[in-house]
């Protein structure tokens, strides 16, 4: 049976036998309409169509119903005069398309003509939805459609796009800041007998959601230790303390260590720890520990450390204003000629990268070039953490003067992972200091000046010792699998194509600062863990920072035990663009996600069940047609929401949020 509410339900009838087949996506045949009504197959001048010619099928009769009850305006587009018929009766224009078979004169159903779907039994207008939507105070545009799933489930989907005031709201910052408290609360609760020296439970990888080998995340910790210890610590800050891996390594040799942390079971149960540790003190008060957020200095003392720590906190600043707030009250903490070190930030320039590759080893086989494009835009567009562009320490001078030295390098290690190919230490040090100038130090340009790792050698080995020199242009193994990826699928490939680079075989770093191909046991490009042990060989140290092109390095080798390193960029002859040029605006994903949850409720009160969405997928802009009509095929297609109670990132579990495709609000399961 075929039919439709507005004619009490059946219009036509089709009989089936055990012999009946019906071929996949082609019409589906329903029948002759039933003795008391009469159809007609019409073109959009209300012709009749010819036989097997598709026309909408319009019915009329005496189970017509007269209109749609207070809606005239839906009446009017549906209900009729019927110029077939006598005068002042009507016709129903359903909306479906049909064709008539020339012999057998049974109509053939096609698809619908307008937004109105069949679900469940359910005839629904998808404008109905959308109309109901923007009647929401935070909803600009909206869109709905049904979604068949990789199972042939129909979902109905509705999206969005969300008024930037609500982004704008004064509560937006404290409410993330609240929102990562009550996180850490609820991790850190249940750790207290977590062993204070190494705790890396949580610390997954983003790109398969297992835990990162515990050798690697040794080597992170050791390399941070290192790096922090060459400052010459002694009385030290440390913002964000969690749950104690630098502190157990660094407090022992320090005169005073204070730790923060905007968690209250962390502080508590860390405290219990170091109460219990006699190279900690022991209670003798070398360590003092409290419960504050990042921002909040009120109490501490200005000019009291010689260094504070920022250790894989950042991702969780809710801006970028957020963050130069806490580097300005950092600084003043600091003694004159102290350190700031910010550890573990995330690189802007590389989140692109970065999302592809996660995207790309998550991906299903068979995914689309453009479904797997759509679910990378929409995870860097719903990233819920904070990635700054290293550009923006170098230019942090004019709004924090007490700046006097800027070093950024990419991390150390000879893994290859998400900590060592998309994050970065900065240290900011406090005036006076008298850095080691390196712009006028010998330059070589890699690829141009030289070109292997012999011809680096002899450079650090001549005669010409030189103090100071740098070299530009080294190429990034580290990324090279991530970008070539990257660049197959922005130019169409397939994504199994492109998830070959991620999985090809990687060379293995050799002793003398290059990479060893594994087939032909050649040197091939610079790694950059070995480079720091060529340096060490030849009584250097170096200095790796983010090239100009993210596939490249720039290093700096001086003597060692030289002054302060600045490693700031020139001066540039362009204007200095805003902070947040700098940074993303993870706040935006969480205002979002708020208003995106309420949706559910709103519609539940406004619309019958059988019509409210299973998924509210937020976007930036509605995709258009060339025409400015709304692109339907264009839309991305919905996953499964991730809250940040869920998402991990290779930190302790505080540090994690995997970017999801979309930003659903689901239906309860």
């Amino acid at each position: 049976m075929y039919g439709i509410t507005e004619t009490t339900i059946h219009v036509t009838h089709h009989t089936l036998n055990p012999t009946t087949h019906h071929t996949p996506n082609t019409p589906s045949p329903i029948g002759q309409p039933l003795p008391h009504l009469t159809t007609h197959l019409l073109d959009t001048h209300l012709q009749p169509t010819p036989p097997d010619t598709p026309g909408e099928l319009y019915i009329t009769g005496p189970t017509l119903a007269r209109n749609y009850h207070n809606n005239p305006t839906l009446t009017a587009t549906h209900f009729i005069a019927n110029p077939y018929g006598p005068p002042g009766t009507r016709l129903y224009r359903t909306g479906d398309l049909a064709h008539q078979h020339p012999t057998t004169h049974q109509l053939h159903y096609h698809h619908r003509t307008d937004n109105q779907i069949q679900l469940h039994g359910y005839r629904i207008e998808l404008g109905e939805i959308e109309n109901t939507l923007t009647t929401h105070p935070h909803i600009t545009h909206a869109a709905a459609t049904l979604h068949h799933d990789h199972h042939h489930n129909k979902h109905l989907i509705a999206y969005t796009t969300i008024s930037r005031s609500v982004h704008r709201a004064a509560d937006v910052m404290e409410q993330q800041v609240e929102e990562w408290r009550a996180v850490y609360d609820s991790l850190y609760g249940d750790r207290a007998a977590t062993s204070l020296s190494e705790d890396f439970v949580g610390w997954d990888s983003s790109y398969d959601q297992r835990p990162i080998p515990l050798p690697e995340m040794r080597e992170w910790l050791a390399t941070t230790v290192d790096r922090i210890t060459a400052l010459g610590p002694r009385d030290v800050l440390e913002i964000g303390v969690g749950t104690g891996l630098l502190l157990s390594r660094l407090a022992p040799d320090c005169a005073s260590y204070w730790g923060t942390d905007v968690s209250a079971s962390a502080i508590a149960a860390l405290d219990q720890r170091v109460a219990r540790d006699p190279a900690l003190g022991a209670g003798d008060g070398r360590v003092t520990l409290e419960c504050r957020p990042a921002h909040d200095f009120s109490t501490l003392p200005e000019g009291r450390f010689d260094t504070v720590v920022i250790n894989s906190v950042v991702q969780y600043f809710p801006n970028v204003d957020y963050l130069t707030d806490v580097i300005t009250h950092a600084m003043a903490a600091l003694k004159p000629g102290g350190k700031l070190f910010i550890g573990d930030v995330r690189n802007l320039r590389l989140l692109r990268c970065f999302a592809t590759a996660v995207a790309l080893t998550q991906a299903p086989a068979g995914t689309t070039p453009g479904s797997l494009r759509a679910a990378v835009d929409n995870a860097i567009r719903l990233e819920r953490e904070l990635l700054v562009d290293p550009e923006y320490f170098t230019t942090l001078t004019s709004a924090v003067p007490s700046i006097g030295a800027v070093d950024i390098r990419v991390k150390r290690g000879t893994a290859r992972n998400e900590l060592t190919r998309h994050r970065y230490d900065v240290v900011l040090s406090k005036s006076p200091v008298t850095p080691l100038a390196t712009d006028r130090a010998p330059h070589l340009r890699w690829g141009e000046d030289i070109h292997t790792v012999d011809d680096l050698r002899d450079a650090l080995a001549g005669r010409l010792r030189p103090r100071a020199l740098r070299v530009t242009g080294i190429p990034n193994t580290r990324l090279t699998g991530e970008l070539t990826a990257l660049q197959r699928i922005d130019t169409g490939a397939d994504p199994d194509d492109a998830r070959h680079h991620l999985t090809a075989a990687a060379p293995t770093a050799g002793h003398d600062g290059s990479e060893t191909d594994p087939d032909t046991g050649m040197a091939a490009e610079p790694d950059p863990e070995a480079l720091h042990r060529l340096a060490e060989a030849h009584g250097y140290d170096l200095a790796l920072r983010w090239g100009s092109d993210e596939g490249c390095l720039d290093g700096v080798f001086t003597t060692a035990g030289a002054p302060t390193l600045d490693l700031a960029a020139p001066t540039s002859s362009t204007p200095r663009r805003p902070a947040s040029a700098y940074a993303n605006e993870p706040g935006l994903a969480h205002a979002t996600g708020a208003v995106v949850a309420s949706l559910r409720s709103y519609l539940s009160e406004r619309l019958p069940a059988h019509m409210v969405p299973s998924a509210v997928i937020a976007l930036d802009r509605m995709p258009l047609t060339a025409n400015g009509k709304l692109d339907r095929a264009a839309l991305p297609r919905p996953t499964s929401p991730r809250s940040p109670r869920d998402d991990r990132r290779p930190h302790r579990w505080r540090h994690g949020c995997v970017p999801s495709s979309v930003r659903c609000s689901e239906s309860p399961r």
